[in-house]
């Protein structure tokens, strides 16, 4: 229904902080609130299955947080959260951390550089 939608929109919007800038189109935003409104429209749709890339991706810590704050209310409903990410502070959203490194071979030439 048009109306539960729109109070989820009024939700998110006020939960990630986006109120002064909600009239505005996305080209126009900062990094961080295009970052905020892009997490903003992905719970607002309530999906049962969330795959996040780089949700955090080179922003400050204050959008960070926002972001974190935003993600722990996931775990309050049946939904499934991948995140793939660089950004260990993220790591507290976790019931699992996959580190890839540990898996795939390192490549010898990278070593030498290093």
């Amino acid at each position: 229904k048009r109306r539960r939608i729109n109070e989820r929109i009024d939700c998110w919007v006020h939960r990630l902080g986006l109120q002064p800038v909600a009239d505005r189109k996305a080209g126009s935003l900062s990094g961080g609130q295009q970052q905020r409104a892009a997490i903003a429209r992905t719970m607002i749709k309530q999906a049962e299955v969330l795959l996040l890339d780089e949700p955090t991706s080179g922003l400050d810590d204050l959008n960070t947080r926002l972001i974190i704050h935003a993600l722990e209310g996931i775990a309050e409903r049946a939904c499934i959260c991948l995140i793939c990410t660089h950004d260990r502070r993220l790591e507290t959203l976790t019931h699992e951390v996959v580190d890839f490194n540990q898996f795939l071979p390192v490549e010898g030439h990278l070593l030498a550089l290093a």
